[in-house]
């Protein structure tokens, strides 16, 4: 077989003890940043994920794997019996490993007859998966979130993220800045929230910080949802953020990219299950400023994600991939209906957190 000629997969395997004697070591998940594999060990049948770890977006994956095992010798110590992403030191006695050509890895075990999903269908899946996504951070409640590394600084820092809009609005293509005319004047209406945000003086807490559905896994046997995974992103931040994209990814039906704008809105009853699972997972944790303005956070993050993908189209589609020339404005304009969604609903919504 060859192989990608930037990396040996066989080689990092190697490196963590694993020896494994398929010829061709398979990928594992459809994660857009880090490239997964899942490796076999031909002695003892033992099973471990190797990532390759993204330095264009992690510029500092020692900072990645440390965070990860703060996380984990953590979370082992909680009550909850979540299953947990145990990390593997190479035989150089080292959780980063190194390749010959410079890539960064990382192995973790496998956690045996699990699943992952990348939408939910229903309710029934909805209510565990917020629940458990809220479990995770009533667990790391008691992490303090200064002993966590920032892996991607200003994340959620949405001022940056204005100001790197207004500079596309200016700098931007021009046919394109004259084709979303109206959503730019749609964002530059409603972006004063980013700055309500910044005046709450909410909490800083250890957030997942990426809470959707995909990052849940979910046992086999019961169905039920076991395990948070990815945590590449947790690190200091609010829990509004965490709530928000829940909302952003799990209360509508449709994908983020799906044209059908009339299709796009909130939907109440997936809206309940998850505000109901999430707040019944983080049990008392919440300040009365956490909560009463967790609405707020729903239309932070969908908001933030609009502008990102509505910049990134002004300037020529330079961060996300896309699969055709609009690819980005459609997205933004997605967003941009889920945002109006939430607003029209908004009345009825508070009711289910208050």
């Amino acid at each position: 077989m060859k192989e990608n000629p930037d990396f040996s997969v066989h080689e990092v395997a190697n490196a963590f003890l694993c020896f494994p004697s398929e010829e061709k070591i398979p990928t594992l998940g459809n994660g857009h940043i880090n490239d997964t594999f899942l490796a076999t060990d031909k002695n003892t049948g033992t099973q471990i994920v190797l990532q390759r770890i993204n330095t264009h977006v992690f510029s500092e994956p020692e900072k990645v794997v440390e965070n990860h095992l703060t996380i984990y010798n953590h979370l082992t110590l909680q009550p909850s019996g979540l299953k947990l992403l145990q990390p593997i030191v190479s035989q150089l006695g080292e959780y980063l490993y190194k390749d010959i050509h410079g890539n960064a890895w990382r192995a973790v075990k496998y956690i045996p007859d699990t699943f992952a999903i990348e939408s939910a269908s229903s309710a029934d899946i909805i209510y565990p998966a917020a629940k458990i996504l809220g479990l995770y951070l009533r667990e790391l409640s008691t992490l303090s979130a200064e002993k966590l590394y920032d892996t991607i600084p200003n994340f959620h820092n949405s001022i940056l993220r204005t100001r790197a809009f207004s500079y596309a609005v200016k700098w931007g293509i021009p046919e394109r800045i004259r084709e979303a005319k109206k959503e730019i004047q749609w964002v530059r209406e409603h972006q004063s929230i980013f700055i309500k945000i910044t005046r709450l003086s909410l909490p800083f807490r250890a957030v997942h910080n990426d809470a959707k559905i995909g990052n849940i896994l979910f046992d086999k046997n019961s169905g039920q949802a076991c395990a948070v995974i990815d945590w590449d992103t947790t690190m200091r931040g609010s829990v509004l953020s965490d709530f928000g994209d829940m909302v952003r990814t799990i209360s509508t039906t449709t994908a983020e990219d799906d044209p059908n704008l009339l299709a796009v809105h909130v939907d109440y009853h997936r809206f309940e299950a998850l505000t109901s699972g999430w707040l019944d997972g983080v049990g008392s944790i919440l300040t009365s400023v956490e909560r009463e303005n967790l609405l707020l956070g729903a239309h932070w993050l969908i908001l933030e994600q609009a502008i990102r993908f509505l910049g990134d189209y002004l300037v020529g589609d330079k961060y996300y991939k896309i699969k055709y020339p609009d690819h980005n404005l459609v997205r933004a304009k997605n967003q941009l209906k889920l945002f109006q969604s939430l607003l029209e609903q908004e009345t009825e919504l508070k009711k289910l957190i208050l």
